[in-house]
């Protein structure tokens, strides 16, 4: 079977670039082809000129006319960031249905080998809904991915504009992947849009990429509601490293006060998109939680003393309970109750009965998930870790945390 990978480049003013860009792509294609790592795969790039007031479409076109995996389109007006990407999408949708889609800036280069296999891998064990790169500023020589949760990065926003306005700003010295520790896993952090993957986790839930409201900024961290609206997973992971040239159409023969004006005012649109956003979030989760405490009043009623909210997202699924505790005792009942989970075996490391065994079986089960059922934080992160020694991928680790209802 075949993985269907798109690939959109979004292009402004520099068509080199995106030529350059095509090709990297090109390579990693050719590479993982040749290489027999896996699956056999089916990849189509889309390139949309964001009506660049130059060249730059009609040599697109003549570079790719030949070319039948490479289509090249324009819009009819400079639609921004996110809106552009959004287009590309919909042509891509004509072409194919994807299972993955990479978006990357015309002026992102991935240069170093094995970005398909790193990509596969990635998703093999998290099960990720954006996956975010190192990137690395060939302009600066910083890190720019990742970036602080939404709310403090809401926070970057402002004071950013702050400075702006009082013409105070400049170039950031410090990128936020440099004050993060760029070089380690993230998986609570916004991911740089020069270049992101999105995997079937994000594309059942949304018709497109982005947010369309915003023109320029702030397009990850709307990326970051939209991922923690549905509980998705947003992962950085710095084992891969794209290198960006940093705003090449955006720098290309303006002088720094022109830039500093333009940017102020993508700045200010921004900030009213995203605080419109965040407090919708607010409120989405708000009403969650009063749904939570409503099914945990009812389930009480019921004569339960643990309840789980969690498991009334899985549907017709196959899963092994970890811990036979009063809460794995509890989770046990519930799921066994519950037609649409079936409990394959339940395991503890310390206790034993007829029907709790030791860990070690569940190499044997066929199943979904394993439902780790204790609620002590720290012993969860070691049995995930014994889990995933077995070769259990994280992505069927699954923490079931209880609720205790006051009779």
């Amino acid at each position: 079977m075949k993985s269907r990978i798109g690939i959109i480049i979004l292009n402004y003013l520099c068509w080199e670039a995106t030529v350059k860009c095509v090709e990297c792509f090109q390579n990693q294609i050719s590479d993982y082809r040749t290489s027999n790592l896996g699956m056999d795969i089916c990849a189509e790039i889309v390139i949309v000129d964001n009506d660049s007031p130059n060249e730059s479409y009609l040599k697109l076109l003549s570079e790719y006319k030949d070319n039948s995996s490479i289509h090249v389109h324009k819009t009819k007006k400079n639609i921004g960031y996110a809106r552009g990407n959004n287009f590309g999408y919909r042509c891509l949708k004509r072409i194919m249905t994807p299972d993955f889609v990479i978006l990357s800036n015309d002026d992102a280069y991935a240069m170093s080998e094995g970005l398909l296999k790193w990509m596969f891998e990635m998703y093999e064990a998290h099960d990720f809904a954006v996956l975010g790169p190192s990137i690395l500023s060939m302009r600066s020589g910083l890190h720019q991915s990742p970036w602080p949760d939404t709310l403090d990065c809401f926070g970057h926003l402002v004071s950013r504009y702050i400075r702006n306005q009082n013409k105070e700003y400049q170039f950031l010295k410090k990128d936020y992947g440099e004050l993060i520790k760029h070089s380690e896993f993230h998986d609570d952090m916004v991911v740089c849009g020069a270049f992101l993957i999105f995997s079937p986790k994000y594309m059942e839930k949304y018709n497109d990429l982005f947010n369309p409201k915003t023109f320029l900024y702030a397009e990850e961290n709307l990326l970051k509601i939209r991922c923690d609206k549905y509980r998705l997973k947003m992962i950085y992971d710095p084992s891969y490293e794209v290198n960006h040239e940093e705003s090449a159409s955006f720098y290309d023969g303006k002088t720094e006060e022109v830039v500093l004006r333009v940017k102020n005012k993508y700045h200010r649109d921004a900030l009213d998109i995203y605080d419109h956003e965040y407090w919708r979030l607010k409120h989405y989760g708000v009403l969650r939680r009063l749904f939570d405490t409503w099914y945990i009043s009812r389930e009480g009623k019921k004569g339960h003393k643990y309840v789980f909210p969690a498991i009334r997202s899985y549907n017709m699924v196959r899963v092994v309970i970890y811990g036979a505790g009063k809460i794995g005792t509890a989770l046990y009942e519930q799921c066994s109750e519950e037609k649409k989970i079936t409990v394959v075996r339940w395991v503890d490391r310390n206790k034993r009965s007829d029907i709790v065994q030791d860990p070690s079986y569940i190499g044997q089960s066929d199943f979904d998930y394993v439902f780790i059922a204790i609620n002590d934080a720290r012993i969860v992160r070691e049995v995930s870790r014994e889990l995933q020694k077995q070769g259990i991928a994280d992505s069927k680790i699954k923490w079931i945390k209880a609720y205790k209802v006051k009779l």
